[in-house]
């Protein structure tokens, strides 16, 4: 087994006081706004820059596509670290990201009314009782655009929704085709990330301890069973959008290491999702209907083509309810309610997860 890592990370910068309306946006689908700065690895080529660029944009205009809030998502990518220094990626780490986040509110109770507030105009049914307890939720920047929201009385958003970097080793992935020699698939891996900057992250991360100080929108889709809200480090629970009544997905819970917003990944894994807890060598991995269902449980609205079968039943995480993944015309996009937020406090936070390359 060749072991390789993922670490991830969020912070939260953001001073509210109120919020208010954003204004109409003159484009009428997600833009990925991508800047790429490979200064901090000395060691890539302009080929090698070319390369991952070329992948990258390809795998950013399939979410452009598929995608159709209009918002413009601010992305950093780079190689060899993540954010320029603020972190570095260790050698043998594939890739990882740096969200910025939004707090909603000054208390758990507050936080949490403001972003079920918010989480309503999506249609996800969310749980009558959250069991993340005294947990102050923050939303990640990118999923406060599309859900319509802005906050007033306060300085511009960070120009930067979130930063993504990817191993130096730029060996370990294949960037056309189905990998082999044992690569793992780079769209895959940016497709990984990219979801994550839009807001599919959980606050679980925290090496085996149940965190009691932050709460994020993701972790109001998981449970244990239909009615009953999970908020458990290393118990088994599943992804859904309403009420607990259909299984998206069983959330990561064996590897301590592994990121708790990631599919379980068995032994042998049956599943090809690119969220799985990891990639899998010489093999084509991407986006399930199961991934698409909880983009829209976070405030996106998807396109009927999907972005060219950009999420792909295929793909199936285990244990999602095997109807979930069918083939099955996606409904014209909703228009999402614009909604106000009040909340007044900032943070810092990280998280950090591992994710193992198999054999």
């Amino acid at each position: 087994m060749n072991q390789n890592t993922k670490t991830g990370g969020f912070i939260a910068l953001a001073m509210l006081g109120g919020a208010a309306l954003l204004p109409a946006p003159a484009f009428a689908n997600l833009v990925l706004d991508v800047t790429y700065d490979f200064s901090y690895d000395p060691g890539i080529t302009l080929a090698q820059e070319n390369q991952v660029e070329t992948a990258f944009n390809g795998v950013a205009q399939q979410f452009e596509a598929a995608i159709t809030n209009p918002i413009t998502v601010n992305v950093q990518v780079s190689v060899g670290t993540i954010n320029g220094t603020t972190q570095t990626l260790p050698s043998g780490n594939d890739s990882g990201n740096e969200v910025h986040l939004i707090q909603m509110g000054p208390t758990a109770a507050t936080s949490l009314a403001a972003t079920e507030a918010a989480l309503a105009s999506t249609g996800a049914t969310l749980p009558a009782a959250p069991a993340t307890g005294g947990a102050t939720f923050y939303m990640p920047q990118a999923e406060f655009k599309a859900l319509g929201l802005s906050p007033a009385n306060f300085s511009p958003l960070n120009p930067i929704d979130g930063y993504i970097g990817f191993s130096s080793n730029l060996a370990l992935f294949s960037f056309l085709g189905t990998p082999s020699g044992g690569a793992v698939s780079f769209q895959a891996v940016a497709e990984h990330e990219i979801e994550e900057v839009l807001g599919r992250l959980s606050s679980l991360n925290d090496g085996g301890v149940t965190s009691s100080y932050e709460a994020l929108p993701f972790d109001l889709f998981r449970y244990s069973s239909p009615g009953v809200s999970s908020y458990s480090e290393n118990a088994a629970a599943y992804a859904s959008t309403d009420g607990g009544v259909t299984d998206l997905g069983t959330f990561e819970y064996v590897d301590p290491n592994a990121d708790r917003s990631d599919w379980l990944n068995l032994p042998n894994p049956t599943s090809t999702d690119a969220q799985n807890s990891g990639f899998t060598q010489n093999v084509n991995e991407g986006l399930s209907i199961s991934d698409e269902d909880v983009l829209k449980g976070l405030g996106y609205t998807i396109a009927a083509n999907n972005g060219g079968n950009l999420f792909d039943g295929s793909n199936a995480p285990v244990g999602a309810t095997p109807s979930v993944n069918n083939p099955r015309p996606v409904p014209e996009p909703g228009t999402l309610s614009l909604l106000a937020v009040g909340a007044g406090f900032a943070g810092l936070m990280r998280r950090r997860g591992r994710r193992s390359v198999l054999a």
